[in-house]
């Protein structure tokens, strides 16, 4: 629970060896406490100013901890809105865990997880979306996912909630005044109307943003390329190859992956999770082999693409037919294996449906180039101008466009007084995502999963 009366206190680099290390403080005190444990020319220095520098030592009891650099920042021109303190120290944890020590025994305690920047939330230095957007950028890996993130921090959804805000209001003034205007009057059909459209217009948009937003998760996490098709096709061997590894085990008997098998890499700045699955089709006794089989089905049925390995010396059979089927064909691209023995497959173009083949050989590592720019093609596809958007801002937007729409619904019918009782509740779900009207449940929620220090 958030106490304006206290001052925090963590160390805000990763733990270990390092060259340096930061440990910061914040709060009405944080001046105070660091004039008691910092030291320059041998007396303890407290005459500090708003952004400055200063150079010292860090005693306690009259012993010298370490020689830092001590910025200060005055309330409110600082990332939390408080007065704040960074001590830069040398790097390990031992130095950093005794300065720490040295601030929590003067008055500071620690800090939960975040609560810097909820505190930097609180005190309105950024609304929540931007404040998600911290943990977003820090846990970013990928190119594209720290640029998704700093679109987020940069408040491209908070600019969009607040014109959707403003429109949900002002269609409640007006629905309110219909209610007014009702109990003398007869209520104008074409006012009415006109509210209906733009209460539709608003839903579509929202529903559009919930729709087609990329999630934080599938940027963070990296998108899922399942590499699947019969027993013994070369898929493994495609996998090592895309990786450029020998992370996977490769034999010429049928069935020697027996789960998934994951790596990383890039391609066009996505985070790719490259997933070799089992083979399916092949009618085994064995029991383990059979769940392998299930899950990568499973598997396949969640890519966002598949790579469908065709052993070029076996060409197309009747089997490759059935697991084709558990295949989106948008995320659908044939791979031709050991294309250094044959390159044109019989049947292979009905079975490619239009869709061009990749041609690989592991022998020769001919093709594997070609194979990551279509996969990167394929990537792109889900590449959109909208603002990325976490888990929780996109169920928000999706409960306001289920509260306009019953609004909407209810002005038909007359009811106009549930009417704006449900776009007050829109209100609220969008008031979620910046933080307008967020409980502090919710707040908890969000930042625990922050680091400590941040």
């Amino acid at each position: 629970m958030y106490n304006p009366h206290d001052t925090i206190a963590a160390t805000a680099t990763p733990p270990g060896k390092g060259a340096l290390a930061i440990v910061r403080m914040s709060g009405r005190e944080s001046w105070e406490i660091a004039g008691e444990i910092f030291f320059r020319k041998e007396r303890k220095f407290k005459n500090f100013k708003s952004h400055r520098l200063y150079y010292g030592n860090i005693k306690d009891n009259s012993k010298k901890i370490d020689t830092v650099l001590i910025s200060t920042m005055k309330s409110p021109k600082s990332y939390t809105g408080e007065d704040t303190v960074e001590i830069t120290c040398h790097g390990g944890n031992y130095v950093t865990s005794r300065i720490l020590e040295s601030l929590l025994k003067n008055g500071a305690r620690p800090a939960n997880p975040g609560e810097f920047t909820m505190r930097a939330f609180i005190n309105g230095k950024m609304d929540l979306a931007r404040a998600e957007a911290v943990n977003s950028i820090i846990d970013a890996n990928s190119e594209r996912s720290l640029e998704e993130a700093l679109k987020m921090h940069d408040g491209r959804i908070s600019d969009k909630i607040k014109i959707y805000a403003e429109e949900a209001s002002q269609i409640k003034t007006e629905v309110d005044a219909s209610i007014e205007w009702g109990e003398t009057e007869e209520i104008d059909p074409a006012g009415i109307s006109e509210i209906q459209k733009r209460l539709k217009k608003l839903t579509e948009k929202i529903k559009k943003e919930a729709d087609e937003a990329p999630s934080d998760e599938r940027l963070g996490q990296g998108f899922r390329v399942v590499i699947c098709g019969k027993p013994n096709a070369g898929k493994s061997s495609v996998f090592n190859s895309l990786l450029k590894s020998s992370k996977n085990i490769i034999s010429s008997h049928p069935g020697t992956t027996r789960d998934v098998v994951e790596g990383e890499l890039i391609l066009n700045g996505f985070l790719v999770k490259l997933i070799d699955t089992a083979g399916i089709g092949v009618e085994v006794p064995d029991e383990i082999y059979k769940m392998a089989s299930e899950k990568s089905k499973r598997e396949i049925k969640n890519a966002d693409v598949v790579l469908y390995i065709i052993d070029a010396e076996k060409g197309i059979q009747e089997e490759d037919y059935k697991i084709k089927k558990l295949c989106n064909e948008d995320r659908f691209i044939p791979v031709v294996n050991k294309s250094d023995i044959r390159k044109r497959v019989k049947g292979g173009s009905e079975f490619y449906s239009g869709i061009e083949e990749v041609n690989t050989s592991c022998m020769t590592k001919e093709g594997f180039e070609k194979l990551k720019k279509r996969i990167g093609e394929k990537l792109s596809e889900y590449d959109t101008d909208r603002a990325m958007i976490t888990a929780r801002q996109r169920n928000s937007l999706f409960r306001a466009e289920k509260e306009l729409r019953e609004a909407e619904k209810n002005i038909k019918d007359g009811e106009f007084v549930v009417a704006s009782y449900e776009i007050t509740s829109a209100l609220s779900a969008l008031g979620n995502i910046d933080g307008s009207t967020v409980n502090e449940r919710t707040l908890d929620r969000i930042f625990e999963r922050f680091c400590i220090g941040k």
